[in-house]
Parts: C-alpha cells; structure tokens; sequence
C-alpha cells in the first residue's frame, strides 16, 4: 500500500511540474494561415526577422505572416488571447506554408475584452512533424486589445 501511494504522488507531482500553464486548456491551436486578403485593416506588426515578420488587426481579428526568404524555414505566428491580469485563456500557432516573397493571412476570432499577443517564430511543417525555433522568435510579443 504504502508504494503505490508513493507512486501515486510520484506521479501527481511529474504531471503538476509537467504541466503547461500556458493555457487553461492545454490545448494549442493550430492552423495555416490560407484564408484570402482582407480588406484595407489598421495592423500591428513585430519587429522583421531573419524569417520575415507578422502583423495583428484587431478589427476583424486578422493576421497575416511574410515570408522574406527561401531558406528552408517558415514563418510561424505564435499567438495568446488573454485576460488583462495575463491569464492565458487559448493559445496557438498560425502556420505560413505558401512558400517565400508571399503574404499568407488568417482570420480568427477572440472573445471581446481580451488582449491579444503575438510573435514571429521560424519553423518547419512536414509531415513527420513540427519544429518551431523558439531561440529565434521576433522580441517583445506584440500585443493588441
């Protein structure tokens, strides 16, 4: 009795350091960025990268990501919805797969009142998996309400 107790808090304790608190879900979303240009929209942007940059419209919730180069690698926007005290309420990750010197955009929608942040990461989408270099990412997340 006593070691399966043991393993019992073993175990809970590897799934609470384990854990991601990154989203009360768990769950990240993913999904390619191949919905059509939006109208005229005011954008907030990151900073360029060696892999391109993104940019965020809150009207409309759209994002778009370029591609700047033919390297191997694609651009990858890794966005949070939040509260205003920065609990993250859904995360996900908006994949650029329409190849080098091209805009590619998404739409999403977030609940109203939350802010949104986001950044550019380099990545690589096959399908044997995901990579994303996080040592890579655009800095400071951007971020809209």
């Amino acid at each position: 009795m006593r070691i399966r107790t043991a393993l019992t808090l073993s175990a809970a304790i590897l799934l609470t350091l384990t854990s991601s608190p990154a989203s009360a879900s768990g769950h990240i979303e993913h999904d390619h960025a191949n919905d059509p240009e939006p109208s005229s929209r005011s954008w907030v942007c990151t900073e360029s990268t060696s892999t391109g940059h993104a940019c965020f419209a809150p009207q409309g919730e759209w994002f778009f990501a370029y591609d700047k180069r033919v390297d191997g690698w694609s651009p990858v926007i890794k966005w949070r919805s939040r509260t205003k005290s920065g609990t993250v309420l859904r995360e996900g990750r908006i994949w650029h797969t329409k190849g080098a010197y091209r805009y590619a955009y998404k739409n999403k929608s977030f609940d109203e009142g939350r802010e949104v942040v986001f950044r550019l990461c380099p990545g690589t989408h096959t399908s044997s998996g995901h990579f994303i270099d996080h040592d890579r990412c655009s800095f400071p997340w951007m971020s809209e309400t």
